[in-house]
């Protein structure tokens, strides 16, 4: 994979580099700070999106859709393999 440095070049990447040493954003960074907290997060991709108990169930739902489609065209492959003997 080709480096990208898109659009920065090395001095303006040391001066942010160092603006960033400096100022020490991450100091200053919000989140949960207790231990409640921090569980009370922890569930936030659980109930939105990609990872919501709806959105889980219906991917455990095609995986077996899957499963069987697969179990019928391997049961078909044997029943025309059969026929031929």
């Amino acid at each position: 994979m080709p480096c990208t440095t898109k659009g920065w070049t090395q001095k303006r990447r040391a001066k942010q580099a160092a603006q960033c040493r400096k100022n020490k954003p991450w100091d200053n960074a919000t989140g949960p700070k207790t231990a409640v907290g921090k569980q009370v997060v922890k569930n936030n991709a659980l109930k939105h999106g990609a990872y919501s108990e709806d959105m889980l169930n219906f991917l455990r739902l095609l995986q077996q859709q899957r499963t069987f489609i697969k179990d019928v065209q391997v049961q078909n492959q044997v029943a025309d393999i059969m026929t031929f003997l």
